[in-house]
């Protein structure tokens, strides 16, 4: 996602396509992972305010944001590219990344997971917006299956965990851009007795949705207005968990190369 954030920040390119298919991995000459992100048919210019970029269902089914899987009118933004990565993210982990001991993807039929891969809009739709409502949710319906014993340093499972509460549940913003679904919004009483709080909410009208809609917060809408910022926080944990995967690919480069070494002078 370095790649992704360099391209929105200096081209102002958004690519609507983050997948399985498009990020490959490969090896230097020194055994260090890299990634390359790959296939901008789907790419758009970002253009503040524009409908080019709305309403428009684009990219590979079990990675579509929630955003983009509603067709709504909320501009797309680079966290549809987050929220993408965040699925790539749980589907790998939860089939595993050590090659040879992987899961297949039958065997995803007992994990919640595997209604991301349902070919019923509405269905994907539907446990996606459950799945990532909120933390306590997302823990016990996907990253408990995270395949264990190819994450046992927690690397993958941290990432999750951290992405999604930067993404969904950001502390440093208030409750009215958390969540996956629209919520009423809580007009603020003084202290006055319960009898008079639900007479002056039927006055008000904020009982229930208002005509105008004005009583209803879009969590969808809220963060893309600070896109920008949501998507600096995701970035510099995206940095502090390539860092540590470097050290951890340099240790274990080290040991085989010490384990060679042994071999060959014996």
């Amino acid at each position: 996602m370095r790649s992704h954030s360099a391209i929105v920040k200096h081209c102002s390119i958004l690519h609507r396509d983050i997948s399985d298919n498009n990020v490959l991995v490969y090896r230097t000459n020194n055994g260090i992972a890299r990634g390359v992100l790959i296939d901008f048919d789907y790419a758009i210019e970002m253009k503040p305010g524009s409908r080019e970029n709305r309403k428009e269902m684009t990219g590979t089914f079990p990675f579509m944001s929630i955003n983009n899987l509603m067709m709504s009118d909320v501009e797309r933004t680079s966290l549809d590219d987050w929220e993408s990565m965040i699925c790539l993210i749980c589907l790998y982990a939860t089939l595993g990344t050590v090659s040879g001991k992987r899961r297949t993807y039958e065997d995803l039929a007992g994990f919640p997971i595997r209604f991301w891969r349902d070919d019923s809009l509405e269905m994907v739709l539907n446990f996606k917006r459950l799945h990532l409502s909120e933390s306590t949710i997302f823990m016990e319906e996907i990253v408990r299956f995270f395949k264990a014993d190819d994450d046992k340093d927690g690397l993958l499972t941290n990432l999750a965990v951290l992405l999604h509460e930067l993404l969904f549940q950001n502390p440093a913003l208030g409750s009215s851009y958390h969540g996956t679904s629209r919520k009423l919004a809580k007009p603020k009483l003084p202290e006055i007795s319960l009898e008079e709080k639900f007479e002056a909410l039927t006055r008000s009208g904020h009982g229930v949705l208002s005509d105008g809609g004005s009583s209803v917060i879009n969590p969808f809408v809220e963060r893309a207005k600070e896109w920008e910022r949501i998507s600096q926080d995701l970035l510099r944990l995206a940095d502090v968990c390539w860092k540590f995967a470097m050290k951890s690919q340099e240790v274990e480069i080290k040991e085989k190369s010490s384990v060679v070494v042994d071999n060959n002078s014996k």
